[in-house]
């Protein structure tokens, strides 16, 4: 195969390539391969599951979310297992090597620091995906494609309706505070001023630690990198000036990535014709996760490629809190590998 003039490596042949290492890229090849379908995940990244582990959305109650979705249930044990969730909160670093483990057992094989480059396709058979990385470009082959990633490379540029984004948020953790007098504090309602002035977040981890989210107005990314450190400086001399309980803050972790949200939503088209049943998605009704149903045509197809991301409509409107919003890449990515099965039940399974 031919990549702008020169012959491109094959570097594997799955069956599915899933494009996304976060958690629904990790949902959905971890479905695929339970299904008996050899998988290979494309992340830019070098670790799975960004939004927890490098964005650090770790507040998650899976224990409310494990009946409307099999892989949630799997993360919920094996964090529990290995200590790693206590009140709702998930210790990051585990939730990492968990996801780990969960794709290694099923001989899932990630392919991290590559980014996806095109479909590659002779005539209109679908022939797999070019990818770059390190060493150069590559092709993957494979009878099928998901695309779970929130910037969604593999999603056309004309198929794109822009959004307003949601808050753009980053975050830092503090040791050296006393813990117990922050939550007296947050549950007096001692740091709503604070909290409403500066557009931060502040919420208790454990061991003593406390996550503080601040929010980020630069509309691009590049504005934002500049501008955070100085934003964690303001924010930590205002807590301190605020109560003695963080006076002897002081920074312990600084998130990699920061969370926002898709910054486009799908146009009307891209929908499958197919109406079946794939599974559910999340809501939050007054503080309370409810189900409702998620469907094929919930899900976007084209040019071969089964469209999986939080940019989906349906997944826009469903997840209306950041809990739902991390939890529905979870049952989307799961919903997405049914999916598939549905329209490759044709394809051969490599052993």
């Amino acid at each position: 195969m031919l990549f702008d003039g020169k012959r491109a490596q094959i570097l594997d042949s799955v069956d599915v390539i899933v494009s996304g290492g976060g958690v629904g890229g990790v949902a959905c090849a971890v479905a695929l391969a339970e299904s008996g379908r050899k998988v290979a995940v494309v992340e830019r990244r070098g670790t799975l599951g960004w939004e927890i582990g490098r964005a650090r959305r770790v507040f998650l109650d899976l224990a409310r979310a494990s009946e409307s979705s099999k892989v949630v249930s799997e993360m919920h044990r094996r964090l529990v297992e290995q200590g790693a969730h206590k009140k709702g909160v998930i210790h990051a670093p585990i939730a990492e090597l968990v996801f780990d483990h969960m794709l290694v057992e099923r001989r899932i094989e990630p392919i991290f620091h590559a980014w996806p480059v095109a479909v590659a396709k002779d005539g209109s058979a679908l022939r797999g995906l070019v990818v770059g990385a390190k060493e150069g470009y590559g092709l993957i082959e494979a009878s099928a494609i998901v695309e779970t990633d929130e910037s969604g490379r593999l999603v056309d540029t004309a198929l794109r309706t822009p959004i307003d984004q949601n808050p753009v948020r980053r975050s830092f953790v503090l040791s050296g505070t006393d813990i117990d007098a922050v939550t007296t504090g947050l549950e007096r309602g001692a740091f709503d001023h604070l909290m409403e002035r500066d557009q931060i977040k502040i919420r208790p981890i454990d061991y003593g630690f406390i996550q503080v989210d601040v929010h980020m107005t630069q509309p691009d990314y590049a504005e934002r990198e500049r501008a955070f450190p100085g934003a964690v400086r303001r924010t930590i001399d205002a807590l301190r000036a605020c109560d003695a309980a963080f006076a002897a803050a002081g920074i312990v972790y600084i998130a990699d990535d920061e969370w926002g949200g898709p910054t486009y939503t799908l146009r009307e088209g891209t929908a499958t014709a197919d109406h079946s049943s794939l599974g559910a998605l999340l809501t939050d009704v007054n503080g309370s996760i409810e189900d409702r149903a998620l469907s094929a045509g919930d899900l976007g197809f084209h040019d071969g490629v089964v469209l999986a991301g939080p940019w989906l409509p349906s997944v826009i409107k469903a997840s209306n809190s950041e809990e739902v919003a991390v939890l529905n890449r979870i049952c989307l990515g799961e919903a997405a590998a049914r999916f598939v099965e549905t329209i490759h039940e044709s394809c051969s399974i490599r052993n």
